[in-house]
């Protein structure tokens, strides 16, 4: 029988919050230098989070890929839940909020709108081509305020590097799943692949692999849990135990930065799977109200962008980044609520597949959110 974790829908919440704090530090003080996590391990609290969202993304992936009956099931589920709000999102910011910021060579908002290299750009970034949304001299959201922000004003949308990532985990489950070995002792000779990579490649590469080598350990991550702790319960002490060898490393390993990449996924697995099955009122009624951590994830770094346009710079980063929470949770829930779940497959057919980690499954699997790795499946 399929178990529900409703803890992940406030680990994913956290997660997405958590970039959004670490965002803040960078636009409101023009550097990330004074965000607390980056003073106490050398890492800001989002990559934490982006990092949290792939063990999630793994787990929850890999589910979906052994419970659907077939592979055009899995890919149409990823499409529907990626897709939409990456589009609809990207496109929003180009017609609506980026023709108030056009400087330079863009001229006025007509002109904007009418360039054929707007729409060269967007055309990248929805193919995956680009890193971020932006376009150029053509935008500033604010004068620079020195050398280190004169790459971010111009950037409409600095949080998709991760999507390209995201979906290319999807191709290698899809992959893995129609060559039938989605199993437990392949995925683990994946992780000691990634782990290899990380620690023995260059990756002074191009942004694409560099970005692939730091999160493809944590979605490999996640894959192990799904394939070997599915049917586990875990102990609340061995979870505070792994959390705690987790920050102890954080905070004193000289060696911390280089390695977290693979020894925080490693680490933080256990505690997430803890707090994942957990089940309460409080958690039911949060997982009543919707699912926004997607919406929060890409809706952040644009409102952060024009909010700082507003309130101009030198503000306290722990202000602005509950200003900026103020205004992006509730976006994420309209996100949710208006968009993201239009487009949700809640229930299909099922096969029984026997030898799957998690045992037989019922041929109708009950009702299910699915989601990208920076949001819910």
């Amino acid at each position: 029988m399929a178990r529900i974790f409703r803890g992940f829908d406030l680990l994913r919440i956290i997660a997405a919050s958590g970039v959004v704090f670490s965002h803040a530090f960078l636009l409101a003080e023009g550097s990330e230098a004074g965000e607390p996590f980056k003073e106490a391990t050398g890492t800001i609290l989002g990559f934490y989070g982006v990092m949290v969202f792939f063990v999630l993304s793994g787990f929850l992936i890999t589910d979906s890929a052994l419970r659907a009956p077939t592979i055009r099931h899995f890919v149409i589920r990823r499409a529907r839940r990626i897709l939409p709000l990456f589009i609809g999102s990207t496109l929003f910011i180009t017609l609506v909020i980026c023709p108030f910021y056009t400087v330079g060579s863009a001229g006025s908002a007509r002109e904007f709108l009418f360039s054929s290299e707007t729409w060269i750009s967007v055309f990248k970034t929805l193919t995956f081509q680009e890193r971020s949304l932006w376009f150029g001299d053509a935008i500033s959201f604010y004068p620079s305020v020195g050398d280190n922000m004169r790459y971010v004003t111009p950037i409409a949308n600095g949080v998709i590097w991760t999507i390209r990532l995201e979906v290319t985990c999807y191709v290698l489950t899809g992959l893995l799943m129609a060559m039938r070995l989605l199993r437990p002792r392949v995925v683990l000779v994946l992780f000691v692949a990634a782990a290899w990579f990380v620690f023995a490649y260059n990756l002074e590469v191009t942004d694409y692999l560099r970005g692939l080598a730091y999160l493809a350990p944590s979605f490999i991550t996640g894959m192990l849990m799904r394939t070997f702790l599915y049917d586990s319960e875990v102990r609340g002490d061995v979870a505070f135990l792994s959390f705690a060898v987790l920050v102890v490393l954080a905070l004193r390993s000289l060696e911390w930065n280089a390695n977290a990449a693979v020894v925080f996924p490693m680490l933080i697995a256990l505690p997430l799977l803890w707090v994942g099955q957990l089940d309460g009122p409080f958690l039911r009624q949060l997982s009543g109200l919707g699912d926004p951590s997607y919406g929060i994830y890409l809706w952040g770094w644009p409102i952060q962008q024009v909010l700082r346009s507003l309130v101009g710079p030198n503000m306290d980063g722990y202000v602005f980044a509950a200003l900026s929470l103020l205004v992006v949770v509730p976006i994420g829930y309209l996100s949710w609520h208006m968009l993201e779940k239009r487009f949700v497959i809640r229930r299909h057919p099922r096969k029984v597949v026997r030898g799957d980690a998690g045992g037989e499954t019922p041929d109708v699997l009950p009702v299910q959110r699915v989601g990208t790795g920076v949001s819910p499946r």
